[in-house]
């Protein structure tokens, strides 16, 4: 037997197949029925138990060169039609005005100017129009405004770390959780809080005087 060397001229496009998941093993028996018994639509969906529009989404979806493609891409679920918020336009714009017109005025001042003009709405209202408007570049603020707004985010906090609740502690003074509560000072001062530091481990509670 003599053995000839040879390479294949589309040998650099075969791929290996796939590993695909269970659910799109049984979308690919939905096509395979469907090409097997002449592409009769209504008889693969009433085999299978699926709508036809389900079956034709995926169908047109279906690449035979590509099987991941009837793999479930979480990134498609977005709706194709996103419902929009139901804020009358008018009343957008005149929100969008008087924020520019008032850059340090929040939704409370806002509101009782739209109140005067006639325009009747809610505080929650205006600020979720303000919010969505900044946050599709609407609303042109000044500079010393949006410093303040990125001053006021939240900031992680490297010696406060929140642990998972199945965390045990393993020594006292592991886990410590502080709060606060109301006592009465020497000179009769009602309503005076100090901190408490309480650990898990060690089931101790101290006060923290002059914190």
């Amino acid at each position: 037997m003599s053995v000839i060397p040879a390479r294949l001229p589309e040998g650099r496009r075969v791929r290996a197949a796939p590993t695909l998941s269970r659910d799109a093993l049984q979308r690919l028996r939905w096509m395979d029925s469907y090409l097997a018994h002449d592409r009769h639509a209504r008889l693969t969906c009433r085999h299978f138990g699926l709508s036809s529009a389900t079956f034709y989404r995926w169908w047109h979806r279906h690449d035979p060169r590509r099987l991941e493609s009837l793999e479930d891409d979480h990134q498609t679920h977005r709706p194709r039609r996103v419902r929009q918020p139901p804020t009358d336009p008018a009343l957008v714009a005149r929100i969008k005005a008087l924020r520019e017109q008032y850059p340090r005025w929040g939704k409370a001042k806002l509101h009782t100017l739209l109140q005067r003009e006639g325009l009747h709405t809610s505080v929650s209202t205006v600020g979720r129009t303000l919010t969505r408007l900044r946050a599709t570049g609407q609303l042109q603020e000044p500079a010393v405004v949006r410093a303040q707004q990125r001053r006021h985010r939240r900031v992680l906090r490297p010696y406060a770390r929140r642990k998972p609740w199945t965390y045990r502690p393993r020594a006292p003074g592991d886990l410590v959780q502080i709060d606060t509560c109301g006592s009465r000072s020497s000179w009769g001062c009602a309503g005076c809080s100090s901190p408490l530091a309480t650990s898990s481990a060690g089931r101790t509670c101290s006060s923290l005087q002059g914190v």
